[in-house]
């Protein structure tokens, strides 16, 4: 995200832009940090590209925000509580099968109803995916459920493919085509596109929901339900994050680190080429308004020399 923040949603992308967010369930102490920091992040990018519209008095970032409002919360009862970014969000929470062996039934219950809010809460898409290869997690039962098992990942995996290929290349003016069908039990792979879900069904934890909800009742009411699942599942302290996630020599590969190597090299010259265009057209308004100045003081000078010559005309002539 460092080096990529002078590509990331830049005003070329945002017209089409979907941004898929991959959580690993199989790790739910990182779930929560880790989507609350990149929906912060993407929402951070998102309003310096859309003031760049604003300053040039243009209305696409308003346009985009009631378009994607329109399509997916036009009859919707909490139409004006949900934050359209403009662009289309999806959260695919991975190795579901995984999670849902290691996690207890009131763990699922908080983990899924937090992701819900949050994911409602942005008109995001939210999907679970179990694992991909047989054998793990859920896969590692013998027989017809072993089968059955499998049967439900790939499915899942084909609706997920079904999303990408709608968001990306069709756009929300269509119905999207789904195999299954929803999803809201925390005991299931969740399946829920965004705009079909709404607060009130996914509640409050240990208090009931206001009569009517306000802007402020759903932050305060996220910070509960978070508060609730980073208590189920804390985070890792930094060191540790950092221990776990170091990469192991023994498994470098040369042609993958070397087109790293150049991708990030690309970006770093591409930032410092933005960077040197900004400095340029600074100094470039500079120059202007001290042009504009110089103008102004060269005009004034002028006036002043022809009031000297008029009143010297003046005395000549008495």
């Amino acid at each position: 995200m460092a080096l990529g923040s002078q590509i990331f949603l830049t005003y070329r992308q945002v017209t089409t832009a979907v941004v898929v967010m991959v959580l690993d369930l199989s790790d739910p102490c990182s779930v929560l940090p880790c989507a609350l920091r990149w929906l912060g992040l993407i929402k951070q990018k998102l309003a310096t590209t859309y003031s760049l519209f604003e300053r040039k008095g243009l209305q696409l970032p308003e346009q985009l925000k009631a378009r994607q409002r329109a399509k997916l919360l036009s009859q919707h009862d909490d139409k004006g509580l949900v934050d359209c970014t403009g662009v289309s969000l999806v959260l695919a929470c991975t190795k579901w099968d995984v999670f849902r062996d290691a996690v207890d039934a009131e763990g699922q219950k908080v983990m899924a109803r937090t992701l819900r809010w949050l994911a409602h809460s942005y008109a995001a898409h939210l999907m679970y995916l179990g694992g991909l290869q047989p054998g793990e997690g859920a896969g590692s039962a013998s027989g017809s459920s072993r089968s059955s098992s499998q049967h439900t990942q790939q499915q899942l995996m084909d609706n997920f493919s079904r999303l990408l290929n709608h968001t990306m290349f069709v756009g929300m003016d269509r119905k999207m085509p789904l195999k299954m069908a929803l999803q809201f039990d925390h005991l299931g792979p969740l399946m829920i596109p965004a705009g079909s879900d709404k607060f009130k069904d996914i509640g409050r934890p240990q208090a009931q929901m206001p009569a009517v909800l306000t802007a402020a009742d759903v932050a305060a009411i996220q910070q509960e339900w978070v508060g609730m699942a980073s208590e189920l599942f804390p985070a890792m302290k930094q060191q540790e994050q950092k221990e776990r996630f170091e990469m192991d020599v023994r498994y470098r590969e040369e042609d993958v680190d070397a087109a790293r190597a150049r991708r990030e090299a690309a970006l770093e010259a591409y930032r410092r080429e933005m960077e040197a265009a900004k400095r340029e057209e600074a100094v470039a308004r500079k120059q202007k308004a001290a042009a504009g100045g110089s103008g102004g003081s060269s005009v004034g000078q002028q006036q002043q020399r022809m009031q000297q010559v008029a009143g010297g005309s003046t005395r000549k002539a008495r």
